[in-house]
């Protein structure tokens, strides 16, 4: 009995994974949710349709109808949509909406939802693809290798920008995803074209209808035109001298007709809504860059070399790989493009196909040659149209990629057919090609697993599994000695400003994916020291240190960022506690004074991309003084760290705001986004104070009104009961002595005034913010805008006030 060929398997692990990639939940149930309503602008279309009109069931604030362009400008609006005499319009192709989205909401009557409509896009493009490859193996080289096909295999699923797609899965990649369909179909029906004689006809129809339903998919496919009408010229041109050729009127009408009425189509649509034709409403689309220059030739270059020219950074810590800096920017660019991975891998293996043929000289049938061309075009002209714009991003490379990963496959092949069987030249470059082609797949889908940050929070546990086992080859580096971990200690030299400046101090991480510190230095000579969390708006803050210009300063600095991530095989004999504070760990520590210390969100990063004076992949300026011995510190251990840990008592001295200023400010700060607590002060309107504490997500707790007191400045003393508790040991409090209670306790000059129970987050008081708002608290300025000063307390003083707390009669 023969063995069946792994190709299908293969393609069903592939397509397999594209639906785990493509699940918007970690949990089945809700990966592909195929029930109730969406408000996604495709059903939001549907919605519209169904009410009998075109634009989408979305109204439309009356202030972005005001005659008044200021009122227009802070009225809200949908993103992304188009906006024409006063209704939102959808400028992606409408093709998905009549083909998929209105026919399930008919059937079923629920919304499609779009995670749905990518997959089927996707793994659709890929099955497509990998027909045409069999087709095209069956017939120019049998004999490849099965190792050789799988690498096609992953190279088919994985390259063509499928995984990016899959994991953003939203409106944008609806459009994209089914234009890349679009494009798979289109190739398939050409390559069987001019490989099939008698139904030649029927496959340049196919193509003609699938080149117009990719241009109501994704308009840019437009430009690819051309290739219909080439291979039905090619076609009748090697049959007008057989008996039985096809004649010239059938293959033009085979050409024309589909992809006509679907242009018709389109232009009536387009009239119907735009009172234009041609108009998409690309024109009247709403969002950051409405108004600018969206195309230009000057963007070309920049976005080539975004694209195939720059290598993505690579890390040593799982995805490993993260995109690469995308700065300078050209002029008119817009600054707030995605960052992109590069696709040099793509070229490598480009260029060593068309080597290898040029070495081989393989010799391959007319129509394949006239294939291979018909791709190479597409590939260009859709590189170079997409280029032009001002806005770049990885899941615009499935419009181009498509059609090169096609050409190398096939290219491919054809090299390792030629020549003998008896030459050895062919079958080493298929191992070639295998070694480099498996590096490129594996690439691109560990891409997907990173790309935008959006496949981890969909499978928490999933990622948190890979990102485990996948950084031990870290924690073995460290064991080795070849990395290292651990905070810094460099000196710092600042040079005179006539402005205020904001300058790079040190930064980890990948473009996307960093943490800074700052330096905001002010001409009066003060500076204030900033560490800064990359993609979020909160940042740990010093208080304004005066500095003398020339004078070196030496500056510690602990970020988590610095150290490993707290899942990795690093730290096997830590405990828990530990393991949750290291990656959160914030201290900063200026010419011998703590100025910072408290928690905040870092990015996994690997520690060798440590940089000091800039920060690779970010527009800010470079530090203008200078930044000297610099020297990495052993690594805390458990111990070392929970030694720094607080006590659960606080004393500051502080200045109260002017009571007219009613926004909230911080005073002590715990944990991290998500899951913290914030105690700050609130002036009320009638000049009295209140204390408050945010419980992050829980709930609020407020203070009863209080006088304001006299005086200029004051005491505030701070009692938290959960982490007094937890610091017993070290407070020398007696073994059998009771548990403090459970609350938040705060003192005004000597006086207890409010006390509040712990609701949530307990456990986050051992690292904290002093005045400052790291954990991003919607509820609070981000840094308390008086004189406010910690006292250090002795283990004796604390003491003392966790007694004077216990012996309390306030509840």
């Amino acid at each position: 009995m023969s063995r069946m060929h792994p190709l299908p398997l293969a393609a069903a692990a592939a397509v397999i994974v594209m639906i785990w990639l493509g699940a918007g939940m970690g949990t089945w149930r809700d990966a592909y949710p195929l029930r109730e309503q969406k408000q996604d602008y495709y059903n939001l279309l549907v919605d519209g349709f169904q009410e009998g009109h075109l634009y989408m069931k979305a109204e439309v604030d009356p202030g972005r109808l005001s005659p008044d362009i200021e009122v227009r400008k802070r009225a809200p609006y949908l993103l992304d949509a188009s906006q024409y005499n006063g209704h939102y319009y959808l400028y992606f192709g409408v093709v998905p909406a009549l083909a998929a989205f209105w026919p399930y909401a008919t059937l079923t009557g629920h919304d499609l939802p779009p995670n749905l409509a990518v997959l089927l896009a996707v793994a659709a493009t890929f099955l497509i693809l990998l027909r045409l490859y069999a087709e095209a193996r069956a017939q120019y080289f049998p004999a490849s290798p099965v190792w050789f096909d799988l690498t096609v295999t992953g190279l088919l699923a994985f390259a063509t920008g499928g995984p990016v797609l899959l994991v953003s899965r939203g409106m944008y990649e609806v459009a994209l995803s089914w234009g890349g369909m679009a494009i798979a179909a289109m190739a398939w029906s050409l390559f069987r074209a001019l490989h099939r004689e008698r139904s030649a006809a029927w496959w340049i129809a196919a193509a003609s209808l699938a080149y117009g339903l990719g241009v109501g998919s994704r308009p840019t496919i437009f430009l690819l035109g051309p290739l219909v009408p080439i291979v039905a010229w090619l076609v009748w041109r090697s049959q007008a001298a057989a008996p039985h050729g096809r004649s010239l009127l059938r293959l033009a009408g085979a050409t024309a007709i589909p992809a006509g009425l679907i242009g018709l189509g389109l232009m009536a649509y387009n009239y119907a809504r735009f009172d234009n034709p041609l108009e998409f409403g690309l024109h009247y689309q709403i969002n950051a860059i409405t108004g600018t220059k969206l195309q230009g030739a000057a963007f070309i270059y920049p976005n080539i070399s975004w694209y195939y020219l720059k290598p993505p950074t690579l890390s040593t810590f799982f995805p490993y790989i993260f995109p690469h800096s995308n700065y300078p920017l050209p002029a008119g660019y817009y600054p707030g493009s995605e960052g992109t991975h590069g696709q040099l891998a793509v070229l490598g293996l480009t260029l060593a196909c068309v080597l290898a043929a040029v070495w081989l000289k393989p010799a391959s049938a007319r129509p394949l040659r006239w294939f291979l061309g018909l791709l190479a075009f597409s590939f260009t002209i859709m590189l170079l149209v997409t280029s032009t714009f001002a806005y770049r991003s990885m899941r615009y490379i499935v419009d181009f990629q498509t059609s090169l990963i096609l050409l190398v496959v096939l290219l491919a092949g054809v090299v390792g057919v030629a020549k003998t069987s008896a030459d050895w030249r062919p079958r080493a470059w298929l191992r070639v090609f295998t070694c480099l082609g498996t590096i490129v797949w594996v690439s691109d889908l560990l891409i997907g697993f990173q790309f935008l940050d959006r496949f981890g929070p969909a499978h928490p546990q999933a990622f948190q599994a890979m990102a485990h086992y996948g950084n031990y080859p870290a924690s073995w580096l460290a064991r080795l000695g070849w990395q290292r971990y651990g905070p810094v200690r460099f000196k710092v030299t600042f040079a005179k400003q006539p402005t205020p400046v904001f300058e790079v101090l040190a930064a980890t991480g990948v473009p996307g994916h960093k943490d800074i510190l700052y330096s905001a230095q002010d001409p009066t000579g003060v500076v204030d020291l900033i560490v800064f969390h990359e993609d979020y708006i909160s940042a740990a803050r010093s208080r304004l240190i005066p500095i003398e210009y020339g004078r070196p300063y030496e500056i510690e600095l602990d970020m988590g960022s610095l150290c490993p991530p707290a899942d990795a095989d690093y730290f096997p004999h830590w405990s828990q506690a530990a393991r949750d504070v290291l990656p959160t760990f914030t201290r900063v520590v200026f010419d011998g004074k703590e100025v910072v210390r408290t928690r905040q969100r870092f990015h996994d990063s690997s520690p060798d991309l440590l940089t000091f004076g800039h920060a690779p992949g970010r527009p800010e300026r470079a530090f203008s003084g200078q930044i000297t011995d610099i020297r990495r510190l052993p690594m805390r251990d458990a111990a070392a760290l929970l030694e720094l840990a607080e006590t659960g008592v606080w004393r500051l001295e502080l200045e109260l705001p002017p009571a007219g200023q009613l926004e909230g400010q911080p005073l002590i700060s715990s944990g991290v986004t998500t899951r913290g607590n914030m105690l700050f002060l609130q002036n009320l309107p009638d000049g009295r104070l209140q204390f408050v504490v945010d419980f992050w997500g829980v709930n609020v707790a407020v203070s009863a009104p209080l006088a304001r007191p006299a005086g200029e400045r004051h005491v505030l003393e701070v009692f938290v009961g959960s982490q007094v508790n937890r610091q017993s040991a070290r407070l020398g409090r007696p073994a059998g002595a009771p548990a403090a209670p459970e609350i938040i306790r705060v003192w005004l000059d000597g006086q207890p005034v409010w006390s509040t129970p712990l609701l949530a987050y307990a456990d986050t008081y051992d690292f904290v913010g002093i005045g400052t708002n790291p954990q991003g608290f919607s509820t609070t300025q981000l840094t308390y805008p008086m004189w406010l000063k910690r006292v250090p307390l002795s283990i004796e003083d604390a003491r003392t006030l966790v007694e004077k707390n216990l012996a309390s009669g306030l509840p």
